[in-house]
């Protein structure tokens, strides 16, 4: 059917609510001369287009790693991020994030949280 809307990944019943989708950072934005640090590509698992992808516009995202040092008794820390844009047609997006992810990152999974809602 053409009219219905696309079908999302993390709207589809599982028996509990999510509250998070596993996407995996694929790299910064890249101009012709220089890389642009400030965007990062990410990819949604199981979004394949670009109307899928604009559910997710306006989404935290969160880089979860492991620090060597504790700081206020956790080794956990977190970067945080937004989805700007989508970026081409096969539901990839641009995150920006408040700290420039770091080159681990590449390939790495990221968390996009469903929150704020739009719906």
């Amino acid at each position: 059917m053409q009219g219905s809307p696309p079908e999302l990944p993390a709207l589809q019943a599982r028996g509990q609510p999510q509250h998070q989708v596993p996407i995996h950072c694929l790299d910064g934005r890249q101009g012709i001369w220089e890389a642009d640090t400030s965007y990062s590509l990410i990819k949604i698992d199981g979004v394949d287009s670009t109307e899928a992808a604009n559910f997710y516009l306006g989404k935290k995202v969160a880089f979860v790693y492991r620090a060597k040092r504790e700081v206020r008794g956790s080794n956990i820390r977190v970067i945080w991020g937004k989805v700007t844009r989508p970026h081409g047609n096969s539901g990839v997006v641009r995150a920006q994030f408040r700290h420039n992810l770091p080159p681990k990152s590449f390939g790495a999974t990221v968390r996009v949280m469903l929150y704020p809602s739009n719906i």
